[in-house]
């Protein structure tokens, strides 16, 4: 008898301990979800991470929980901007789902298409593409060529080759994205106008800027029609608008364009935000082409110090607008502020991206024509 009612508590200890194990696996994940949505990912990856060992230490088992919680790990670290950690747990993840559901199944698809978005944040364009074909050839087999996931796969496809650089492959893959939504979604849904805007870009890459302004507005005219004239994606299109212009030699319309996108960012996502930032960088450069070198350097002047605040001082889109700055300032004859600029950004594009990249290379010979018009002509060689 007593080895009975030992047995009873024994197992109630056990089921205790374990209903405490679960309580802490959930609160650890929906705090660690609760740092994701205040954009505190370190916070979130660590919960994620205790949670995730304690699911193992408690079950045992690699199951679809257990890469459910492998998988909001990888997207954290992607959006902290670890992709090489993102690529790591995101393999985990499909791994386990594969062994579980098979290689054509949706989960299989979803994980694939996370590892693609992961490998592109790498710069591994070559990775995204391989991934991404398997994504879109699961998705045509499994759902049909008529889906909304299937025209999503053709729409990513398309970003990763224009990536590679590979914009006719881009357009081909984009344009039978753009028809299936438009046959799927109607030509007023957001996702058709989005599949607009990317071809837009695509023609632009490829130099028809003519055609890329002819289907940015379309996606323009939608975009506003739909989300509102203060939606962050409505910006971005007039933004995109603004570069097409500019490259068609129309800097007047590059400005309107451009200033109407600073605008809304800036009412919408605040003067600190990256997007922003980019958009006083464009009108800069709108500004420079018209001859109004003042005005190029007040708005590259706040591009330069949101970046330098936001991104920090080792980051190339930094480096980018230190370049630019010293363009704008040589331009204005001021060649002593254009030297100190441009050896900011030369400085920084070799420690980050080399000595072999092409941007550090371009530093090198706007330094060389900056010294030289100083006269220290043994700078220039």
């Amino acid at each position: 008898m007593k080895k009975i009612i030992s047995l009873i508590i024994t197992l109630f200890l056990c089921l205790s301990v374990q209903s405490q194990t679960e309580e802490q696996i959930d609160e650890w994940l929906d705090e660690g979800i609760a740092a994701a949505e205040q954009q505190n990912y370190q916070e979130a990856i660590r919960l994620f991470e205790q949670a995730k060992e304690g699911y193992y230490n408690l079950y045992h088992q690699e199951d679809e929980d257990y890469a459910n919680i492998l998988s909001y790990i990888a997207n954290y670290y992607d959006d902290f901007g670890d992709y090489s950690k993102a690529v790591e747990y995101g393999t985990q993840d499909m791994e386990i789902r594969r062994s579980i559901f098979g290689d054509q199944h949706p989960d299989d698809a979803t994980c694939l298409s996370s590892l693609a978005l992961y490998y592109s944040h790498l710069g591994d364009y070559s990775k995204a593409v391989e991934y991404g074909t398997q994504v879109m050839e699961i998705r045509r087999s499994v759902l049909g060529d008529q889906h909304s996931f299937y025209a999503t796969s053709l729409y990513n496809l398309a970003f990763y080759y224009s990536r590679l650089g590979d914009n006719s492959k881009a357009v081909e893959y984009g344009t039978q994205a753009l028809e299936i939504r438009r046959s799927v979604l109607g030509d007023q849904h957001p996702d058709y106008a989005r599949s607009l805007q990317d071809l837009a870009l695509y023609y632009y890459n490829l130099g028809d800027y003519s055609k890329a302004v002819e289907l940015g507005t379309q996606a323009m005219e939608i975009l506003r029609s739909v989300l509102g004239d203060q939606h962050p994606d409505y910006a971005l299109s007039l933004n995109n608008l603004g570069d097409y212009y500019s490259y068609l030699g129309d800097y007047s319309k590059a400005v309107e364009y451009g200033t109407q996108a600073m605008e809304i960012w800036h009412s919408v996502l605040g003067a600190q935000h990256p997007d922003y930032a980019t958009s006083l960088n464009n009108l800069a450069h709108y500004y420079s082409r018209l001859g109004d070198y003042s005005k190029a350097v007040g708005y590259g002047t706040q591009a330069m110090e949101i970046w330098h605040s936001v991104l920090g001082a080792q980051h190339p889109s930094y480096a980018t607008s230190l370049n630019n700055l010293a363009l704008y300032y040589s331009r204005l004859g001021d060649y002593s502020k254009a030297v100190e600029y441009g050896t900011q950004a030369m400085e920084i594009r070799r420690s980050v991206l080399g000595d072999q990249h092409p941007s550090y290379a371009t530093s090198l010979n706007n330094l060389g024509d900056y010294y030289y018009y100083l006269g220290d002509y043994s700078h220039t060689l």
